[in-house]
């Protein structure tokens, strides 16, 4: 069962208008995390390369991932606590490829952040949908297995029009637990019930 949104989209409306800025920003991929320039000190490349995209068809399939998101999971987490998770990934990404994977000079898109901003959606809304919560987590962690050992992607490649970073979608799911996990211990000091 797709989950009632009952939230404000504010969240996504937000990601989308970055994303969208972001990719047109990227035209010349100034923006790109490259590993060559974050060593010369520009470390806001970390952050920025995932908001932009190689091409049109990749903007629009992590867009698509993104509200398919919110609508099965849009009312799990408030405002804030979407953005906190969105940095947490994004910056997860970032971090995760700069210093475990020295082999990627470049990088583009969301759909690392967009794997951590699943699973911490999916964690937060486990007890009042456990089905398709449990499905989503069951999927993205065969997802990630499959990728790791080798999945061939070359139809997602030739679409995108870049080789596929698999770590990135590793680092943002594992991303998305921690992220779930510090905005539950967090809630459970301020006395409130999980992630209320």
């Amino acid at each position: 069962m797709i989950s009632q949104v009952t939230a404000a989209p504010a969240f996504p409306i937000f990601a989308t208008i970055s994303l969208l800025l972001g990719q047109l920003a990227n035209k010349a991929f100034v923006w790109a995390y490259d590993r060559g320039a974050i060593e010369s000190g520009h470390y806001l490349l970390l952050l920025s390369g995932q908001l932009g995209h190689t091409n049109v068809a990749h903007l629009a399939l992590n867009l698509s991932a993104l509200w398919l998101l919110w609508l099965g999971f849009g009312h799990a987490l408030k405002t804030r606590y979407w953005l906190l998770t969105c940095f947490i990934s994004m910056l997860s990404v970032g971090l995760g490829l700069y210093v475990l994977n020295p082999e990627v000079e470049r990088y583009l898109g969301f759909s690392g952040a967009l794997h951590g901003l699943f699973v911490a959606g999916a964690l937060a809304e486990i007890r009042r949908n456990p089905t398709l919560s449990i499905a989503i987590l069951i999927a993205i962690a065969i997802k990630l297995i499959a990728e790791m050992r080798g999945n061939d992607m070359t139809e997602t490649a030739a679409l995108i029009e870049a080789p596929v970073i698999h770590f990135a979608h590793l680092y943002g799911a594992l991303a998305g637990v921690a992220a779930w996990g510090i905005l539950a211990v967090g809630s459970l000091f301020q006395g409130r019930a999980p992630l209320s």
